[in-house]
């Protein structure tokens, strides 16, 4: 009876390792930086702005200093969401955001 309890708790132990693993893998442990996917964008007005592609169309910008629009938070920092069919549309969207203060 007692090797089955310790199975159980070896169990979780590979659990919690592998869990460790693969978040250390990504680099994502204790980060307070945007994952290294997207790149860096300047706006018209020299804000800086990080532009990943979180899914489909769906484009997360990290805002770094104050943004116009209301923004999110995850351990990556504050964000925004815009739907773009690409990434040269989504800085087009993001400049036009900067420029006429949240008003798309």
């Amino acid at each position: 009876m007692e090797t089955l309890n310790i199975l159980g708790y070896g169990g979780i132990a590979i659990l919690a390792l592998l869990l460790v693993i693969y978040e250390w893998k990504d680099g994502c442990i204790g980060l307070r930086k945007p994952p290294n996917i997207g790149y860096e964008y300047y706006t018209a007005d020299n804000s800086r702005v990080k532009i990943c592609k979180a899914f489909g169309t769906l484009y997360k910008i990290y805002v770094f200093g104050n943004c116009p629009v209301e923004t999110q938070n995850d351990r990556f920092g504050s964000y925004f969401t815009l739907r773009a069919s690409s990434a040269s549309e989504a800085e087009y969207l993001v400049d036009d955001i900067y420029q006429h203060g949240g008003g798309v």
